[in-house]
């Protein structure tokens, strides 16, 4: 069923935000990705606790903080309370905090993107990032937070800084608990070492080790958390995830073998951390929540497909493939427009309730 409010606040996003994209990209202009930044805060920000499937838990949650009765909050991290008590404090508001922890994981995510511009189209990033991810930051909150942690971080990989990378992770880790997952990008780090001189191969070793040993004396707490969602059994199937593993197959065949060496580890990067997405996200096929330990990596897709837009066409094929993922793109937003998978219908102004 169609909302005629809803329609028009996310068909304006995504125009919105797509066109300050393009205005972006054509002045490099920063003010302009801080625009975008705001725009998606200001609806996210401006919802009602209705909007979004735990948005309600979270104003219990952030009421009880506020009341300084924590011992009603359950199954979140210590980390996360603290962070909220401490911002809480600053103005005892929940409407507020909702906003100030989405333009944190917004201003992450968009400047990632932007980081990437020279291999990437910009405006088609955030036009992938708005249709597939938007939806979710307004409902898994903490996760989504600890998700543009780990993306945004991905970027100290590609410098070979890896003690910044570590951190980051560690700081994810406090909003949820699932972000130690992210430390698999070091050891993706390997498929690439012909590219490294020796020092940075010896660096990587040592960081895989010591992150290794902190990611598995953290398994008993993580499984002891999560272990749950394998009973959460679903019976379902969808094709979506094949027609996209698909493509990402066909784009490899049309892609060739790229002479400039920095161009090849960025497109091979981003393809096997997309595709690593797609199969962890496959996983929600099977156990409801599992396929959410996907998007650390599924939040690729957005550079994946804003480098194929970016690339001039050379043959039919590749303008088939561009085609295919406007389909998709344009499948996701009648999806999300009309049944809302995430909680995001209808969308209502907090002061509609």
């Amino acid at each position: 069923m169609f909302d005629f409010q809803s329609i028009v606040i996310y068909l304006g996003l995504a125009l919105l935000t797509f066109y300050i994209a393009k205005y972006a990209e054509f002045t490099n202009s920063r003010r302009a990705v801080w625009l975008i930044v705001f725009s998606f805060s200001l609806i996210a920000g401006l919802r009602a606790a209705s909007v979004g499937i735990d948005t309600k838990r979270y104003h219990d949650i952030f009421t009880n903080i506020s009341i300084r009765q924590t011992n009603k909050i359950f199954a979140i991290e210590n980390g996360f309370i603290y962070i909220c008590k401490g911002l809480l404090s600053l103005w005892n508001n929940n409407q507020f905090l909702i906003f100030l922890l989405g333009f944190v994981s917004y201003a992450l995510c968009i400047f990632r993107l932007w980081k990437d511009r020279n291999y990437i189209s910009f405006r088609w990033a955030v036009l992938v990032y708005n249709v597939l991810f938007f939806s979710f930051s307004l409902n898994g909150l903490r996760q989504f937070i600890a998700v543009s942690i780990v993306f945004f971080a991905t970027a100290f990989i590609r410098e070979g800084k890896y003690i910044k990378f570590a951190f980051a992770i560690l700081i994810a880790s406090l909003f949820h608990l699932s972000a130690i997952a992210g430390f698999a990008y070091l050891f993706f780090e390997i498929l690439f070492f012909k590219y490294f001189e020796l020092k940075r191969k010896l660096l990587i070793f040592s960081f895989i080790g010591i992150c290794g040993l902190f990611a598995l004396s953290m398994l008993s707490d993580v499984l002891n958390k999560y272990m749950g969602f394998f009973e959460d059994r679903v019976q379902s199937f969808g094709f979506m995830m094949l027609i996209k593993i698909a493509l990402l197959v066909f784009s490899i065949i049309l892609m060739g073998k790229l002479q400039d060496s920095e161009e090849r580890i960025f497109c091979s990067s981003s393809r096997y951390n997309y595709f690593i997405g797609l199969l962890l996200n496959s996983l929600s096929y099977f156990f409801m929540y599992m396929g959410r330990i996907g998007m650390y990596f599924y939040v690729f897709e957005a550079i994946y497909i804003g480098y194929w837009f970016k690339k001039k066409n050379q043959t039919v094929f590749e303008l088939l493939l561009k085609c295919a993922y406007v389909a998709i793109l344009l499948y996701y937003i009648y999806d999300s427009v009309t049944s809302g998978p995430n909680g995001e219908i209808p969308y209502r102004f907090f002061w509609q309730n």
